[in-house]
C-alpha cells in the first residue's frame, strides 16, 4: 500500500491501513489466481507461475532487491531463463486513495530501479542476447497509467528528451538508472504497464496483456473454485511455498477438482496448417459487418470456396484489437463421432467459455446439462469478458468465430439432440450482448439448417477473382507462366479448393478439366482423387503388392475420418473438408 493511502485529507477520513493492506493482498491473490487459469488451455505454452520470488533454478544469484520485485513470475516453456521461451516478472501496486489518479514516472521509479537490478543480475548469469530475448517485466496496478508516462518511455527508447511534462518524466525514468548503469532503453522495451484503464504498450512493447476482472465470480460454484485457487496462491506465496513456490497445471486442476483438462476443453480444434494465405476483400467486408449491426454474421458459400481459411484469417486480423476465440465445427472429421459430441451445448459452450477464462477475462465454466441454466451461465461469462477487456480498451469486443456450424446442425438432427449453434445464435439474435460478436460459417445449401430460425446477417463468399487466383498460383509456383496461370484459372473456375488440387497435381497445368468440361467442382475433385489413387495403386503393384492387399488397405482407409495433418504435412483439401 502506498504512503498516500495512510494519510487523511481535509474533509476526509484517514484510510484504515490494515484494511487497505488486506485489499492489496486480495488484489495480488486475485490477479495470480486468474493468471493460474492461463495454465489450462490446450495450446498454452505457460509452464508454471512462481510467487514471491523466482523459481528455485533462477533464484540462485539473484539479489534481494531483484527478488523483492518478483511478486509473480510467469514461465513459458521451462522454469528457468536458460531454457524458457519467455519469463515475465510482475510487480503489483495497489492504492485506494489514488485509484483514479494516473501513475507517473515518479511513482514508477522505485519499481523500475528493481527491474533494472533484476536485469543486471540476469545478465551476470546469462548472456545479453538470452536476457533480451526471454525476460520481460510487468507493472500491474489498479490505477490508470498517465499518457505522458507512456510518451516518456517511448522517448527514452528512441533516445529523445520529449517536450513539456514528458521532459520531466523522462528525467525521472533516467534517475532510476543513475546508480545502476543498466540498459534502460532495453528494459523499457520489455516493460508492460497494466492499469485499470488500459494495459498499455507502445513502440516495441509486446501484445497487450488483458487485465482481469476482480469482481466476484458469477455463480456459487465458480466462487468456490476461485476461492480454492486463491487459497493455493496464498499457500505458495507464504511459508509453505519456501523451496516450492511454483503453481503448475496439475496443481490448478487439483484445486478445481477436475480430473483432466478435457473436462474444461472438450472440443479442441483440428485445423490443418495453411500454407499460402491470400488476403481477400471479403474478409474486410465481414469485419465491417460486425460493426454496422448486432445480428450474428453468417459467412456462407458452396464447398471448396475457402471458408475455413477465410475464417481463420478474419480471426487473426480481429485479434489485433479484440478478444477472439475460434470453434472448429469439422474437427478433422470428428464431428461425426458420437464420442466427440462437438455439436452439443454442454461441450462446446463450456469449451468456448473456458478459452476466455484461460485468457483471464472471465470465470471458468464447468459442464451443466440443463440447457437453460447453461446458456444463462455462458451469457454471464460473455458479459464478464466484455467488462474485463473494456478495462484495457473501451472499443475491444469478444468475438466468437464458429467455423462449419452446419456440421453441428447435421449431427444434432441425426441424433435428435440440440445444436449449440442453434441455441447460441437464437439467444444472441433475440437478446444481443453489447460487445459480443458472432461470426459463423456454413455451406450455402445448408444455411437454413445451420441457423434454423435465428435472425442473422448473411455474407456470401465469392470465388477467387482472377487477381486473387494469380497471387495464389505464383505463391505456390513462382515459375508459372501467363498461359499456365490462365489455364489454371479456367480449369478451376477460380474455386480455391479445385485450384489447390490442380496445383498439387502438378504440371501440365493446361490439360483438360478433370472429370470433363461440364464437371462440377466436386466432380473435378473426385476425378483428381481417383487419378491419384490409381497412380498409387499402380506404384504399389509395380513394387510387388498383391491386388487383394491393396483393396483391403483402401477399404480400411475409406472408413477412417479425414486425417489431421501434423508438422509441415498439409492435408489435401478434399481430405480435410469432404
Amino acid at each position: 500500500m502506498s504512503k498516500e493511502d495512510q494519510q487523511g485529507e481535509y474533509g476526509q477520513s484517514a484510510i484504515d491501513t490494515v484494511r487497505a493492506s488486506r485489499d492489496g493482498h486480495a488484489f495480488h491473490e486475485a490477479w495470480a489466481a486468474r493468471s493460474a487459469l492461463e495454465l489450462l488451455p490446450p495450446a498454452t505454452t505457460l509452464t508454471a507461475i512462481a510467487l514471491e520470488d523466482f523459481s528455485v533454478e533462477d533464484a540462485e544469484g539473484i539479489s534481494d532487491e531483484a527478488a523483492e520485485i518478483a511478486d509473480m513470475v510467469r514461465y513459458y516453456g521451462s522454469t528457468d531463463v536458460t531454457r524458457a521461451d519467455q519469463v515475465a516478472v510482475t510487480q503489483f501496486k495497489y492504492s485506494i486513495r489514488k485509484k483514479d489518479v494516473a501513475i507517473r514516472a515518479a511513482e514508477l521509479r522505485k519499481t523500475l530501479k528493481k527491474f533494472l537490478q533484476a536485469d543486471l543480475d540476469f545478465r551476470v548469469k546469462h548472456d545479453d542476447a538470452t536476457v533480451e530475448a526471454v525476460v520481460r517485466y510487468e507493472f500491474a496496478t489498479n490505477r490508470p497509467i498517465h499518457e505522458n508516462l507512456l510518451a516518456a518511455i517511448a522517448a527514452v527508447i528512441a533516445g529523445d528528451d520529449g517536450t513539456g511534462d514528458v521532459v520531466t518524466q523522462v528525467g525521472q525514468l533516467k534517475d532510476a538508472n543513475r546508480e545502476k548503469e543498466a540498459d534502460l532503453p532495453s528494459v523499457l522495451k520489455r516493460l508492460t504497464l497494466s492499469g485499470n484503464l488500459g494495459s498499455l504498450k507502445e513502440a516495441e512493447h509486446s501484445a497487450r496483456h488483458l487485465l482481469a476482472s476482480w469482481s466476484d465470480a458469477s455463480d456459487p460454484d465458480s466462487r468456490k473454485k476461485l476461492l480454492q485457487l486463491r487459497s493455493l496462491v496464498r499457500s505458495k506465496a507464504g511459508f509453505d511455498g519456501q523451496g516450492n513456490n511454483l503453481i503448475d497445471r496439475v496443481s490448478v486442476l487439483a484445486e478445481l477438482e477436475i480430473d483432466h483438462e478435457s473436462q474444461l476443453y472438450p472440443t479442441p480444434d483440428a485445423f490443418p496448417p495453411v500454407g499460402n494465405v491470400i488476403q481477400r476483400p471479403v474478409a474486410k467486408d465481414i469485419e465491417l459487418a460486425t460493426r454496422s449491426q448486432t445480428l450474428p454474421v453468417i459467412v456462407h458459400a458452396a464447398g471448396g470456396m475457402g471458408k475455413t481459411v477465410l475464417m481463420q484469417a478474419v480471426a487473426e486480423q480481429m485479434r489485433l484489437q479484440d478478444e477472439v476465440v475460434v470453434f472448429d465445427g469439422f474437427g478433422a472429421g470428428k464431428w461425426r463421432d458420437i464420442s466427440d459430441g462437438r455439436h452439443r451445448p454442454e461441450r462446446t459452450l463450456v469449451h468456448l467459455a473456458n478459452l476466455l477464462a484461460g485468457e483471464g477475462v472471465c470465470d471458468i465454466l464447468l459442464p451443466l446439462y440443463d440447457h437453460t441454466t447453461l446458456m444463462a451461465a455462458f451469457r454471464r461469462r460473455l458479459e464478464q469478458a466484455v467488462s474485463t477487456i473494456n478495462q484495457t480498451s473501451e472499443t475491444a469486443r469478444v468475438v466468437l468465430v464458429l467455423d462449419a456450424i452446419d456440421h453441428a446442425a447435421m449431427q444434432a438432427k441425426e441424433d435428435g439432440t440440440p445444436s449449440f449453434a442453434h441455441l447460441l445464435l437464437e439467444s444472441l439474435a433475440i437478446t444481443p450482448i453489447e460487445g459480443v460478436v458472432v461470426i459463423a460459417s456454413c455451406r450455402t445449401e445448408r444455411l437454413a439448417l445451420a441457423v434454423r430460425n435465428a435472425a442473422h446477417f448473411p455474407i456470401p463468399v465469392p470465388p477467387f477473382s482472377d487477381e486473387e487466383a494469380q497471387r495464389l498460383i505464383l505463391a505456390r509456383d513462382p515459375a508459372a507462366g501467363t498461359a499456365e496461370i490462365a489455364a489454371l484459372q479456367g480449369r478451376s473456375g477460380n474455386n480455391p479448393r479445385v485450384l489447390d488440387a490442380l496445383l498439387n497435381a502438378g504440371r501440365p497445368y493446361d490439360g483438360p478439366r478433370p472429370g470433363g468440361e461440364e464437371a462440377t467442382n466436386d466432380q473435378v475433385l473426385d476425378a483428381l482423387l481417383s487419378d491419384r489413387i490409381g497412380k498409387a495403386r499402380d506404384a504399389a503393384l509395380a513394387k510387388g503388392a498383391k491386388p487383394d492387399e491393396i483393396d483391403l488397405l483402401l477399404s480400411g482407409l475409406a472408413v477412417l475420418p479425414p486425417p489431421r495433418s501434423s508438422g509441415g504435412t498439409r492435408c489435401r483439401p478434399w481430405a480435410s473438408r469432404r
